[in-house]
């Protein structure tokens, strides 16, 4: 029988792990644990919100703290809380989301810990004075687990990190259960469509994307004027668009702007769309949720989306070129056949992404941290670089 373990998960306290709006980063913790529980683990999740309290679901338990320090001590003061915590409850493996200072605010905890990333440069230049702080609390963990074979291979170039620091690529998994092509879902009705259009759902994470797509989509309009744009953010990116506001700019093209979309109404609006645009270099999350969803998807061919999406099911255009945007998304507006295949290959592409198939990965680094004489360790972050 294979060994079970005591896994908590620390999140960003940015959102609350529950909230409906919660990031990408909260999502990916729960879904994570709650595929972890089902195969057998005792599973706990630490977040912050604004009361706190204690609850189990999907046999996952929360543990929910209250902490009103503004900005990042609001971080620090979660990680000092949770470490009292985590000693009375002594976890196998502690496993934190981008939160970079977590195994040097834990370090009274006895658990191997691990740290799962997006982004490798951590919003760190070389120049910053907090660059050689960020180097240290990195080294501090067991392993790191970068999402994608760019995030490691820029995390070893960049932060030139000591040879004995643990790594391995753990791709971000999705709830296929809740992410599954179901086209009764479709808010096509409501959104003002017929069934001639054909609706491209673009996901934003900056404002140069939200230039980038609209310019390529009216390009396209001359040549399909059926194609339909849609535009959505999800989680904390609404956050960062607040300063250049997209939402006239995609109005005036003639588009619908949704803006933030709740965690629930996701599939349906993956579901109302023919193929997704992800015009930038993030988040996988949209990536992933759109090929469970049986959606192509054009990518950008810069950054760490394309070594997700499999060639048989996307489409890549050269970076910030909005003129091979427009003629991707004129392909797939104008052939049915071929967008229909692409469709089938997405869901094919998308079982390995499972947050099941992830879990069972883990599994295995995590028992090589806690039993590493029985267990090969992962590959070493400098035999990469």
């Amino acid at each position: 029988m294979k060994p079970t373990h005591k896994i908590a998960h620390l999140v960003p306290t940015s959102m609350p792990v529950d909230h409906p709006l919660a990031g990408p980063v909260q999502k990916r913790a729960q879904e994570l644990a709650i595929a972890q529980a089902r195969r057998g683990h005792e599973v706990e999740i630490y977040s912050v919100g604004d009361s706190g309290g204690e609850y189990t679901c999907q046999g996952v338990k929360y543990r929910i703290g209250s902490c009103r320090l503004p900005g990042c001590l609001r971080d620090l003061g979660y990680l000092i809380a949770t470490a009292r915590e985590l000693r009375r409850q002594q976890p196998d493996v502690i496993h934190v989301h981008d939160l970079i200072q977590g195994a040097a605010m834990l370090s009274s905890v006895p658990a191997p810990k691990v740290l799962t990333f997006d982004d490798a440069h951590f919003h760190q230049g070389r120049t910053s004075p907090r660059y050689h702080l960020t180097r240290c609390a990195l080294a501090m963990y067991s392993c790191v687990l970068p999402a994608s074979r760019h995030t490691h291979d820029t995390l070893a170039r960049y932060w030139n990190l000591p040879a004995h620091l643990r790594a391995a690529v753990v791709c971000n998994g999705v709830n296929r259960q809740q992410f599954r092509p179901q086209p009764e879902m479709s808010l096509r009705q409501q959104w003002g469509f017929d069934h001639t259009a054909c609706v491209a759902l673009a996901c934003l994470s900056s404002s140069e994307s939200s230039d980038l797509v609209v310019d390529a989509f009216e390009l396209a309009r001359r040549r399909h004027p059926d194609l339909k744009l849609v535009v959505a953010t999800t989680g904390n990116q609404a956050t960062d668009m607040l300063a250049t506001d997209p939402r006239d700019r995609v109005r005036d093209a003639g588009g619908l702007f949704l803006g933030p979309v709740p965690e629930r109404e996701l599939a349906a609006v993956y579901n109302s769309c023919d193929f997704v645009v992800l015009p930038g270099c993030g988040p996988l999350n949209s990536a992933m949720e759109a090929q469970s969803c049986g959606k192509p998807v054009i990518s950008s061919d810069r950054g760490r989306i394309p070594e997700i999406i499999a060639p048989a099911s996307s489409r890549t255009f050269q970076h910030r070129n909005r003129q091979e945007l427009a003629r991707e998304m004129l392909l797939l507006a104008s052939d049915i056949d071929w967008r229909g295949h692409l469709s089938r290959q997405a869901v094919l592409n998308s079982q390995r992404l499972s947050c099941d198939y992830i879990a069972g990965q883990l599994e295995g680094i995590y028992e090589g941290l806690t039993r590493p004489m029985d267990h090969p360790d992962p590959v070493a972050l400098q035999q990469a670089a």
